[in-house]
């Protein structure tokens, strides 16, 4: 692999190019006193990769120094218009390399925010440089293999441990462990054996497309999960917000008494709602008492399907700065299906 910021070297000129953004994490991280915290740059943060020289020839893009926590929807909105730039170039692909703590929300940004057929591939590392055991040169090795396939994943896809998972479908599962990232709906669309990508599965359709140049600064959408007995209390974020998402229980079901004030919401807002299982959909038309499904539908509630709050919250939220009415968020939330 021949590495370089910002230039590509001719004597690698047979390889695929592969653009690298670097926007910190973990995978960046230094030991100072009292704990880890970014600093490497992007050629360090790629210095230590062996064996990828007939591979592909990286790129590399000093983006952001931050942990993944600190990350603005302001930055993916940036990072997105510049990936598009890039792919609409010389790249064969794209790998983003940050932070774990919100990889499964910059994944699912760059795929509604991205269209492209070219790979975009999203990393990191769940131990820094300084832990014994450190992922992220192996985690880099397999993404820039995946951005440099030329392989059609039908969207953004995430790579750590040898896995890829769909943008979609991958969530963190663990909040220590090198095999955090899972598809619980699906499992990983591929692996990485010996150097080659080996994707059985590729997503069936495209998802919907959000405007990568928001028409508003900022909106709000907060998440309120609903719980045993619940008073409502948490509904009140609703009231300075410009959408809401539920984490219902089940397949859609909310206490009786709370259907009124979520429908009253739902009258000045959209509200949308999924299961706070954060696995599998909610239904439409299965359930019939007071507080069900079908309650929350008819109540004007929008239906996530298998997208978790997190996931739903980011898609409102572009949405609502894309400047969409509700006729298209409810179009959109229905594509997602």
């Amino acid at each position: 692999m021949s590495v370089n910021s910002g230039s590509v070297d001719e004597t690698s000129a047979d390889l695929p190019v592969v653009h690298a953004f670097v926007l910190g994490g973990t995978i960046s991280m230094t030991k100072g006193p009292t704990g880890v915290a970014p600093g490497l740059s992007g050629k360090e943060v790629f210095a230590n990769i062996a064996g990828m020289e007939t591979t592909a020839k990286v790129v590399l893009h000093d983006f952001r120094k931050l942990p993944g926590a600190s990350l603005r929807l302001d930055d993916i909105y940036e990072l997105a218009l510049l990936i598009t730039e890039t792919l609409d170039g010389d790249a064969a692909g794209v790998v983003v390399v940050q932070g774990t703590d919100t990889i499964e929300e910059v994944a699912f940004c760059l795929d509604l925010l991205i269209q492209t057929s070219k790979p975009i591939v999203v990393t990191g590392a769940m131990r820094s440089p300084a832990a014994p055991g450190p992922d992220g040169d192996a985690n880099l090795s397999g993404a820039v293999v995946t951005a440099a396939s030329a392989i059609d994943f039908g969207g953004v896809v995430v790579v750590l441990g040898d896995e890829i998972h769909a943008a979609r479908l991958v969530s963190k599962s663990h909040s220590t462990k090198p095999s955090a990232f899972a598809s619980p709906a699906s499992g990983p669309m591929g692996t990485i054996i010996e150097g080659a990508v080996i994707a059985p599965l590729a997503l069936r359709n495209r998802g919907p497309h959000v405007a990568a140049r928001p028409v508003r600064e900022s909106a709000s959408v907060p998440v309120v999960v609903i719980g045993l007995d619940d008073d409502g209390l948490g509904l009140t974020a609703g009231n300075l917000a410009d959408g809401l998402v539920i984490e219902t229980m089940g397949v859609g079901h909310i206490p009786s008494w709370l259907v009124e004030p979520i429908s009253e919401i739902a009258k000045r807002i959209p509200v949308v709602m999924c299961s706070r299982t954060r696995s599998g959909p909610t239904l439409t038309a299965t359930y019939a008492f007071p507080g069900s499904e079908q309650d929350l539908l008819r109540a004007g509630v929008i239906a996530a399907g298998s997208l978790t709050s997190m996931k739903a919250r980011l898609l409102l939220l572009l949405l609502l700065r894309s400047g969409a009415d509700h006729a298209r968020i409810i179009r959109t939330f229905s594509e997602m299906q």
